[in-house]
């Protein structure tokens, strides 16, 4: 351990000598037992399967969550650095006998590799620093089997408790610099702390979010499995392929902390090699959606955007949706989430928001946090729509905005957003689409630059209609794509000032370019852009 890290580690141990091994502690929350189950099940209910597993859960404390591995987990191996809770801990946990406890520094741990099937942790990264986190991430990747998951739950931005401290060695980092650091541990997988076979491997973040048991109190009409309790959030949703052995419950919610800064994070550990042959999230996040790519496009199509014409059209195709409060609408490539606030904050639906960016996510999570008005209304979820399920007549209407044109096999995907709708649910999105004529080699070299599937408008109408669904408008809306092109592109030439305070001269360069060649793309007939209603048949 360097000097520095073991200066912060003194500092910390004495931090945490100043506080008895008890519940409200561990939370530094005077109303502590009020929240602790709450949070407890919601928690558990976000973990992949651990029946029959081995588990690691670092900085476990006096054992918050120690029994509830425990009693699903084939064995537990629990570890904190305050000698004095571990005791506690295995004093209250002393009935279980597949627990293993530790006290230890995790930054000292030493382990077998390819141990555990998911290593847990919950307020652990935001007592260290980014090095000492990146090193610990990389050790978890040894300790990991192939396949295996990391999950960690952080505060972001600011305190969880209210009790008071003389001194605070918290880290409050943001979502999108702990997707960094996860980040920074694969690419730094070469380290000599793994082994020659584990040069390869990463981490792949399969989902992000808020804790909703910090901002509403969850009340549970409880359905149990042998193996825990699931969250339903509105609808009938199975989150990932992974979670398809769930069952599931309702759950309603009533006024608590209003903190939405909970953050935890899902990981999964990847084969390097193996993950970038069918990885398009990653060919998203790296290149067009790249975090600094994310936050310029927002900035020409206007806050929490990412689409074209920004609110103007927003408001312009929900207006067609006859939306109604309560309904249930899946936003398929939801961004940064602009179009799932507006719905559910003008007409009070609950939105199921997707995506498979990483980048986007972060920062929709980002910004739902400043919206706890809206948390009980909507949800964000990471996964790829082309793998996703969902009970027939989940929702009561499918939007998206500029989304499918990353997708290359519509058909099958068509067919699940009908099943997916209720009988007499609606379907509207716009989307990037081609001429009927023969694409130029400069805009077919744009195609597949941007790994673009574009199909005419004929196409989707087609398409819509041998998917089963009736009253099918096709709109050429090209004119309409047009305008909002010249009208973005005036207003980021005229504030230009504005924009490099925030930018560089290279990103204002990059969107001036990119905004005229799609203009010229329109004017010369390559370019079009489509907008799509329909409905399901009433049963």
């Amino acid at each position: 351990m360097s000097g520095s890290s073991f200066g912060t580690r003194v500092r910390m141990h004495e931090y945490w000598q100043n506080f008895a091994p008890s519940l409200e502690s561990m939370m530094l929350d005077k109303t502590a037992s009020s929240i602790h189950i709450d949070e407890q099940e919601e928690i558990f209910s976000l973990l992949p399967s651990i029946e029959n597993k081995r588990v690691l859960e670092l900085g476990a404390g006096i054992g918050r969550y120690t029994g509830l591995l425990a009693s699903v987990a084939h064995h537990l191996t629990a570890v904190d650095f305050m000698e004095e809770y571990i005791s506690v801990n295995e004093k209250n946990h002393g009935h279980l006998n597949n627990i293993t406890y530790i006290a230890a520094d995790v930054l000292d741990l030493q382990l077998p590799p390819k141990r555990f099937g998911t290593i847990f942790s919950n307020w652990l990264f935001m007592y260290l620093t980014d090095q000492e986190c990146v090193s610990l991430l990389q050790k978890i990747l040894q300790w990991l089997d192939d396949d295996g998951w990391l999950f960690f739950r952080e505060s972001c931005f600011h305190s969880s408790g209210n009790m008071s401290r003389t001194t605070n060695p918290t880290f409050y980092r943001t979502p999108a610099d702990y997707a960094s650091l996860l980040e920074s541990a694969w690419k730094s997988s070469s380290d000599s702390i793994l082994e020659p076979s584990e040069d390869g491997y990463g981490y792949k973040i399969i989902n992000v979010g808020s804790l909703r048991s910090y901002i509403k109190q969850i009340i549970l009409n409880r359905l149990c499995t042998s193996i825990r309790f699931v969250e339903l959030i509105v609808i009938n949703e199975k989150l990932n392929s992974h979670t398809s052995h769930f069952a599931y419950r309702r759950i309603h919610f009533e006024k608590h902390k209003n903190n939405s800064y909970q953050i935890y994070f899902l990981a999964k550990k990847v084969d390097k090699l193996m993950d970038s042959k069918d990885n398009f999230q990653s060919f998203l996040d790296k290149k067009q959606y790249s975090r600094q790519g994310v936050l310029r496009y927002e900035w020409i199509f206007g806050k929490t955007f990412l689409s074209t014409g920004g609110l103007s059209t927003t408001k312009k195709y929900i207006s067609r949706l006859d939306l109604k409060p309560g309904q249930k609408v899946l936003d398929v490539g939801c961004g940064i989430g602009g179009h799932s606030f507006y719905m559910a904050e003008n007409y009070g639906v609950e939105v199921l928001g997707v995506d498979l960016s990483v980048n986007m996510m972060t920062v929709a999570t980002e910004y739902l946090s400043e919206r706890p008005h809206l948390n009980n209304k909507v949800k964000f979820v990471i996964c790829d729509i082309t793998k996703s399920e969902y009970d027939d007549g989940s929702f009561d209407t499918i939007y998206s905005r500029d989304t499918l044109l990353h997708i290359p096999n519509k058909d099958e995907l068509f067919k699940n957003f009908e099943r997916w709708l209720k009988p007499g649910g609606k379907i509207l999105f716009t989307d990037y689409t081609r001429s009927e004529k023969e694409n130029s080699s400069h805009f077919e070299k744009y195609i597949n630059d941007r790994g673009y599937n574009l199909l005419t408008l004929h196409q989707y109408k087609e398409l819509l209609e041998k998917s089963g669904f009736v009253n099918v408008k096709a709109e050429d809306a090209t004119e309409e794509f047009l305008n909002a092109l010249h009208a973005e592109l005036d207003r980021l030439r005229k504030e230009k000032e504005a924009f490099l305070r925030e930018f560089t001269e290279e990103d204002f360069t990059y969107l001036e370019e990119n905004w005229t060649s799609k203009i010229k793309r329109v004017a010369e007939g390559n370019q079009t852009w489509t907008a799509c209603y329909a409905e399901k048949p009433h049963a």
